[in-house]
């Protein structure tokens, strides 16, 4: 049986590991403070729940709008729609555009009311504004976007959720599940029609591919794998737009880390993968799932109605098919690409052989923070493109600088990639622009803080004891224990424990530890200064393929 464990447990810089448990199957990392919190392990691969994404209180049957008035746009004005659960006394939009820093605040009228809701509305300009947060009361919302191919936002306990202000009643999300087998693998796809999908009818459906598709249709809010919400928006897109979209959402399955791995020019080294497989992971997506869903559904077969995005890994390799496959998409979404994945030289080496021509897919570029999200390593590698001579008119970058890395961030902005689709742009932001953050903090290192817990007296401990990190085998007699570690701001100083130039990211999966003689304990000089570490029994996917056994700990902080 080809598997791949999880060990959970809790790490100390200077305490053996003894407290673990094999969980058997492949599962999501623990939260980290960084960008990198889960990238290098297998996503969650659990099949997406079929349950309404939508407020249980607004899952109440036959909502019916009473004492309605309207506002009405104008031309250069789009209507805001805000079902508002918590039936507050008043709501202020403010709208604001995140690459001029440009903002207005906009008292909402209500309009309208049902059972268990308030209806507000007012407009503003989507060629000046890209989002939009709500204030209400002492509270104020995330910013969420704002453009038209918005039908509404519902606005239930503090978070906004897409919602369709055609429908009174909540999105019942059903989908088909294809198993594909590649290579002696099962890869599976999620399939996602609207309500009202025809196979028949004469106007045909876009195709939106989604990586990472165990994540984006779940309906869960809360917790590590919440949801894109990605049918929610979809539906309110259609609703507003007219525009028909089907959604199909690709499992990463334990393969992720390799699949999400681009295959650059040259002997570049890859720091998300050993076994980089991000080629053949794009001749899958073109070659078999592509003519599949030709094949067996409604859907229009040009590049124009095709479209393909992701998140983290998913958007690295999102970018990466969409340069490799130009021909086949209109549209590429690139949310918090890990682009340290490679260095930018292995980059700007890449975009040199590239020839950028009529064929080239519009590219939404999203990141959040520069520290926090992945706009330390977005920034060059974006700019480095468009020095490369890629179309200045078929890429926009949507710099969010207090966004983080998560599926919350990319649910509130995925309407903005939603239109790129619709519109092969973005309306309030101009493209072909070099990005520039202006909160340049790079992503943080943990390092001991002095306080009550931590003495900040000298450590006068054996050096063979306060340079290494110890790992207990004794329970799993492993046969040999590798140890990998998070470098976040991708440099290179010396190890602080062994005066090596080894600070940086070991490629997986890591680095032997050494076994103290007649104990089961091993031990490594890892560096001072990273923020996570994750142990394994060495075992790569490749061997895994063969039947081999490997085993792992989730990210621990370190």
């Amino acid at each position: 049986m080809k598997t791949k464990g999880i060990i959970t447990g809790i790490l100390s810089t200077a305490v053996c590991l003894s407290l673990l448990t094999a969980c058997g199957t492949t599962t999501s990392t623990s939260s980290l403070s960084s960008e990198q919190k889960s990238e290098l392990s297998a996503a969650d691969a659990s099949e997406p729940s079929a349950v309404s994404a939508v407020s249980t209180a607004s899952e109440s049957s036959s909502e019916k709008e009473t004492d309605q008035t309207s506002v009405t746009p104008t031309a250069d004005k789009n209507l805001l729609t805000v079902k508002d659960m918590g039936k507050n006394a008043a709501i202020t939009a403010t709208f604001s555009n995140s690459a001029t820093g440009v903002s207005e605040d906009v008292p909402m009228e209500k309009t309208g009311e049902g059972d268990g809701y308030f209806l507000y509305t007012c407009t503003a300009d989507t060629e000046k504004y890209n989002l939009v947060h709500l204030s209400y009361g002492d509270k104020v919302t995330k910013e969420a976007a704002f453009n038209p191919c918005v039908s509404g936002w519902e606005l239930y306990e503090g978070e906004l959720m897409p919602f369709d202000i055609q429908s009174d009643k909540a999105l019942d999300i059903q989908y088909d599940t294809q198993v594909f087998n590649v290579s002696g693998l099962e890869k599976k796809a999620y399939i996602w029609t609207p309500a009202d999908y025809d196979a028949n009818a004469a106007e045909k459906y876009s195709v939106i591919y989604m990586l990472d598709g165990q994540t984006v249709l779940t309906t869960d809010i809360s917790g590590a794998a919440r949801s894109w919400n990605v049918a929610e928006h979809t539906a309110s897109m259609m609703s507003a737009t007219g525009n028909k979209a089907i959604l199909v959402c690709l499992d990463a399955g334990d393969m992720r880390a390799d699949d999400y791995a681009p295959v650059l020019s040259g002997d570049a080294a890859c720091y998300s993968s050993s076994n980089p497989c991000g080629n053949l992971f794009g001749n899958y997506v073109c070659e078999t799932v592509m003519p599949y869903i030709q094949e067996h559904y409604n859907v229009y077969t040009d590049a124009a109605h095709t479209a393909l995005a992701g998140s983290s890994l998913g958007g690295l390799e999102a970018f990466y098919i969409g340069l490799e496959h130009a021909d086949q998409f209109g549209t590429i979404g690139i949310f918090s690409p890990s682009f340290w994945a490679y260095d930018t030289e292995a980059w700007q080496a890449y975009f040199a052989g590239k020839t950028f021509d009529g064929n080239c897919a519009f590219l939404y570029f999203y990141s959040g923070s520069f520290g926090q999200d992945t706009g330390y390593w977005a920034e060059p590698t974006y700019n480095a493109l468009l020095e490369a001579g890629y179309p200045k008119d078929k890429l926009v970058f949507s710099k969010y600088e207090d966004g983080k890395h998560n599926e919350e961030y990319w649910s509130d902005i995925y309407p903005e990639f939603l239109e790129a689709v619709v519109a092969g742009k973005v309306s309030a932001l101009e493209c072909g622009v070099p990005v520039t953050y202006i909160d340049r903090t790079p992503p943080e290192r943990t390092e001991a803080e002095p306080s009550d817990d931590i003495s900040t007296e000298p450590d006068t401990r054996p050096d063979y004891i306060k340079n290494y990190i110890f790992f207990d085998n004794s329970e799993l007699k492993w046969e040999k224990v590798c140890a990998y570690w998070f470098d976040l701001t991708m440099e290179t100083p010396v190890n602080k424990a062994t005066g090596e130039d080894n600070y940086g990211s070991p490629i997986w999966p890591g680095t032997e530890m050494e076994q103290i003689e007649g104990t089961d304990i091993y031990r490594i000089a890892a560096p001072l200064g990273v923020t996570a570490i994750i142990f394994s029994n060495g075992i790569l996917d490749k061997d895994v393929l063969q039947g081999v056994t490997a085993y792992q700990t989730v990210d621990l902080i370190y």
